[in-house]
């Protein structure tokens, strides 16, 4: 058997479905079939139980797939190797970073790596977190650099930086009374305001979302859409509130932030943890290792988290 079949069997094993390995794998499914029934004449044996829904492995079917995902991997990791001793370092990989996260953080990392690793083709996948995380497990990314909401032990977590989630609204917006002191907002107090939400998918709205429900506060929500910039902007205008990270507040200074109020929510502010995120098969990869080590000093060293309250 060459890689070619092992791989079109994991994909039928993963999606359970024939007709969907086929999409995924971009052929045919007469000609899926036809291949799977060759590789099940060569060795012998039958690898699917075609007669449940959704489809099944066989006994010897397990054993093949479990020996398909070890010399995949063998072959990954010998590949790894020529990659890290030769002088060329040619390849490619696959980053998913969601929405204008790329914006902010891609100018800053990606002219190190290319400078380090000329001949490595650098593909950009922009999503949101959920769908990022989706594709990393299918194989399809292989580093997602992306807030981590929760963990999951299919993948490995790397700590890149510890980033801010801002409260803005228009200057003057809010009253006196909306404040516990300083430019710490009273949750119980602002919640009569409408919010300008990001769509569910986002990891800003699992986080909003959850923040919420801990302060036992159901929001007023204005409409929901899928960019922090246009959530911030609306906010400007006055039509209600915004919830960003302070990536967006970065990505607009100077545009929008003089006409906001930039506020913390309580009790101390709210924050979470920027991270790298891979299969936790795959952490061995080195060209990955390496992008991982240009993340963590273009902003877990050299570019500690400001206050833009200040």
């Amino acid at each position: 058997m060459d890689f070619r079949q092992y791989k079109c069997l994991l994909k039928v094993a993963e999606l359970k479905s024939i007709t969907k390995a086929a999409n995924s794998l971009y052929v045919s499914q007469p000609a899926l079939s036809a291949y799977i029934a060759k590789t099940e004449k060569e060795l012998g044996t039958t690898i699917f139980d075609r007669t449940k829904t959704p489809l099944e492995l066989t006994l010897a079917g397990e054993i093949v797939i479990a020996a398909g995902r070890k010399i995949l991997a063998i072959n990954e990791e010998m590949k790894e190797q020529i990659i890290h001793i030769s002088p060329h370092k040619v390849g490619r990989i696959k980053v998913g970073i969601p929405g204008s996260r790329s914006e902010y953080m891609l100018p800053l990392i990606y002219p190190e790596f290319h400078k380090e690793f000329p001949d490595i083709e650098f593909e950009l996948v922009g999503s949101n977190s959920r769908h990022i995380l989706d594709l990393i497990a299918k194989g399809d990314i292989d580093v997602g650099i992306m807030p981590v909401l929760k963990k999951h032990p299919e993948f490995s977590y790397e700590f890149v930086c510890e980033e801010e989630i801002f409260l803005v609204a228009k200057r003057g917006y809010l009253e006196k009374s909306d404040f516990l002191k300083d430019t710490i907002v009273n949750l119980k107090k602002i919640r009569r305001f409408p919010f300008v939400l990001l769509h569910r998918g986002h990891g800003i709205r699992y986080a909003v979302d959850k923040y919420f429900k801990a302060n036992g506060i159901v929001p007023k929500i204005l409409m929901e859409i899928d960019s922090n910039t246009t959530a911030m902007k609306i906010a400007a205008s006055g039509e209600g509130l915004a919830i960003v990270p302070k990536m967006t507040i970065d990505i607009n200074k100077g545009v929008e932030n003089d006409s906001v109020d930039i506020l913390r929510l309580p009790p101390k502010g709210l924050y979470w943890t920027i991270g790298a995120v891979r299969r936790s098969t795959d952490t061995n990869n080195f060209i990955e290792n390496e992008l991982v080590k240009i993340l963590q000093k273009a902003f877990h060293v050299s570019r500690p988290l400001s206050d833009p309250t200040a």
